[in-house]
């Protein structure tokens, strides 16, 4: 994609290296149907990655997963929680205290029997900077005639895991985040630039809109818009949305919208240089489902749908012609089909890939860091002990450090503001987009005149290409643009040092 991806991706694996036997959190993968109590073959499957080879047993136990499937652990690999989107669990298979009713409404009363809706609909994110504070991120369903399945909200909830005599408490549930016509699943999240906070990302139906949130020990502040890409057309929940392990690129496919590629600002939290590319090509079998992993070193893309898996190279130019076919479905069924679903990168530096109906295997690509049929994809290599319901976990990378030479101040988007000074509302900027000038109105907490005030703007690549410092007592502030190259910006409002305002900016000419 960018020469900026390409010279940072060997400094950042050194950070990985050293947070890899730190951060557990997705060590044990929850998935399966529930229990039958007169067949093992129906039932819970639980795969351990604390072992290597990952240690795959058979549980009984009550909750059906489907699509919509999450498990986080402590920071050793020990199980916490699991969801279907319906409930939460705890590692003894029973509903945590004040778990249930999550994501409220007619989908939930028709289909939790089942299991909820919509790949990518939940995911765990440890609290930064605590060690009992979980938080659960989830996407609401409804039914809209004339439309289909829409995602209505996005919420979070927050488990305490100290409570309940560590079982675990809910103690806040359901609080909204977001309202609007939203993407149906594809929710996921990358480490800010510090190593400590999170971005994450949702998008809009129906727009080029993009979604994001900033979450820190303090806040969730946002949401961020950006207008970018193509639109987003119809949606049937089955695709998926991920960030590379280094943080520096955003993907989603889904057999409706193909693969879209973006560069992705850590600092900033900001998409750019987009990549669409059509799959299936002309020729190409007609996909039902489909999902997408990145390799380890974030160079090599893999596209699965359903009937072939493609490997596409983004340190290539352009990316759309690095394509290989890497897999062709052989047939096989155990016992309807074992076909490409959805993947995930695992903590063995494996991809592995599920299959859209109940089958007892899954797909691996052994070495997905290599180029070609060097990646080693291996077709329903990976037995099962039970049937899996297409459900497969929704994991960011937890193992993502601190940014090489951050060109962003490192800790000052969340948790920086102090003095619980409402971020989003003390600037406003005018008009935007903007083409020569634009203006900044400040709503400033205590502007007496003894503080030192400063504009920041940062391009789409995170650097700092303008600062201005402000007059006493001044409430409104113009500066030009008019030399910059077309983009989305990021302007950071300061007080005493400390981050008191945040917006994006267009700059377009």
């Amino acid at each position: 994609m960018t020469i900026y991806r390409q010279y940072l991706v060997s400094s950042l694996f050194l950070l990985l290296a050293m947070y890899v036997n730190a951060q557990k959190h997705d060590y044990f993968w929850v998935m399966g149907y529930s229990s039958s109590s007169t067949t093992t073959a129906q039932g819970g499957t639980d795969i351990d990655f604390n072992y290597s080879p990952p240690d795959t047993s058979y549980v009984f136990r009550a909750m059906n997963i489907g699509y919509n499937c999450a498990s986080v652990c402590d920071k050793d690999g020990n199980l916490l929680f699991y969801t279907n989107g319906c409930y939460i669990a705890g590692p003894d298979n029973l509903p945590v205290m004040n778990g249930g009713g999550l994501n409220p409404g007619w989908v939930a009363d028709e289909y939790c029997e089942y299991g909820y809706l919509a790949v990518q609909g939940s995911m765990f994110i440890p609290l930064p900077g605590s060690d009992h504070l979980y938080h659960l991120f989830h996407l609401g369903l409804e039914w809209v005639d004339g439309i289909g399945g829409v995602s209505n909200f996005l919420y979070h909830s927050v488990i305490d895991q100290s409570l309940d005599n560590g079982h675990g408490e809910v103690v806040n549930k359901n609080s909204v985040l977001l309202t609007d016509t939203l993407a149906v699943g594809k929710l996921t999240a990358t480490k800010h630039a510090n190593g400590r906070d999170w971005w994450i990302m949702t998008q809009k139906m129906f727009s080029d809109t993009y979604y994001s949130f900033l979450f820190g020990p303090d806040s969730i502040q946002g949401p961020f818009e950006q207008h970018i890409g193509p639109a987003n057309m119809d949606d049937n929940g089955t695709g998926q949305a991920v960030f590379s392990p280094d943080g520096s690129a955003y993907a989603h496919y889904d057999i409706y919208n193909h693969l879209n590629i973006f560069d992705f600002d850590r600092c900033s939290g900001l998409l750019s240089n987009p990549v669409h590319i059509q799959i299936p090509e002309f020729g190409d079998t007609l996909p039902s489902v489909g999902g997408l992993a990145i390799s380890p070193n974030s160079r090599f893309l893999y596209v699965s749908n359903t009937y072939k898996v493609y490997q596409f190279d983004l340190w290539a130019d352009p990316v759309a012609l690095s394509k290989k076919t890497v897999g062709v479905y052989d047939g096989y069924a155990s016992p309807f089909g074992s076909a490409f679903f959805s993947c995930q990168l695992a903590p063995d530096h494996k991809i592995y890939i599920n299959c859209p109906g109940g089958e007892n295997v899954m797909h691996v690509i052994t070495e997905p860091d290599k180029e070609g049929l060097a990646c080693g994809f291996a077709q329903h290599s990976f037995p099962l002990p039970t049937y899996n319901g297409a459900s497969m976990p929704n994991f960011p990378n937890y193992r993502l450090g601190p940014l090489v030479d951050s060109p962003c101040d490192t800790l000052d988007y969340v948790g920086a503001a102090g003095e619980g000074f409402p971020v989003q509302s003390l600037l406003a900027l005018f008009p935007n987009p903007a083409s020569q000038y634009v203006t900044a109105d400040l709503t400033l907490p205590d502007y007496s005149g003894q503080h030192k005030t400063e504009l920041l703007l940062f391009n789409p690549l995170g650097q700092a290409v303008a600062s201005h410092i402000l007059a006493p007592y001044s409430s409104l502030h113009r500066f030009e643009v008019g030399g910059l190259p077309s983009g989305i910006y990021l302007v950071v409002l300061k007080m005493d040092g400390k981050v008191v305002g945040l917006e994006k900016v267009g700059i377009f000419r």
